[in-house]
């Protein structure tokens, strides 16, 4: 269990920060000295649910500004607010899928995943011309990515099913994990 914390732990963006409070006047130093730095605060919860504390202490058009592109973000699905969520709820369905996210063969999945969902491409019709794809964006060797993929997916609790079923049931997966928290299921 301590092992998948830390792993946990190690893979956390270089945006995120991790707070330790003693009482409740450095918990709001903190909160005020990150509102004060980054203008908003974003928080996700157990259920998922992310909230955003905006600052409009000094600038309330900037307040303004950031609540609007929070809003229009989250309705039309786009912007950074999207792309953090999507980290997000894709890390958490990988690791629920039991990857190891520190595999080779995972952040292949992950980017063909990611460029689905984010990126509008059109799935892959075979495993082979994603091995190709991603030896020559990686640069490896066609045999190199094909053996990392299959190794992380062997690995994971979807061993019994081929590449291409894998990304599929991924992508299902994070799709559904996103449009929960909209209301759209």
């Amino acid at each position: 269990m301590e092992d998948l914390e830390m792993k946990m732990l190690e893979d956390i963006g270089d945006n995120t920060g991790i707070y330790v409070v003693c009482n409740d006047k450095s918990l709001l130093e903190n909160i005020n000295g990150l509102l004060t730095r980054n203008g908003m605060l974003c928080v996700r919860d157990n259920s998922g649910k992310v909230s955003y504390l905006v600052d409009g202490r000094s600038d309330k058009s900037q307040a303004m500004m950031t609540v609007s592109g929070l809003m229009s973000d989250h309705f039309l699905g786009l912007g950074e607010g999207r792309d953090v969520y999507y980290e997000m709820c894709a890390k958490a369905v990988f690791m629920a899928s039991g990857f190891d996210m520190s595999h080779t063969g995972t952040a292949v999945v992950y980017l063909a995943v990611k460029d689905v969902i984010l990126g509008g491409r059109r799935r892959y019709s075979s495993a082979k011309n994603m091995y190709l794809d991603f030896a020559n964006r990686l640069h490896m060797s066609f045999d190199q990515v094909s053996r990392d993929v299959r190794y992380a997916v062997n690995a994971s609790s979807m061993r019994n099913c081929r590449t291409l079923t894998v990304v599929a049931q991924l992508i299902t997966m994070i799709n559904e994990e996103l449009t929960r928290d909209q209301g759209l299921m």
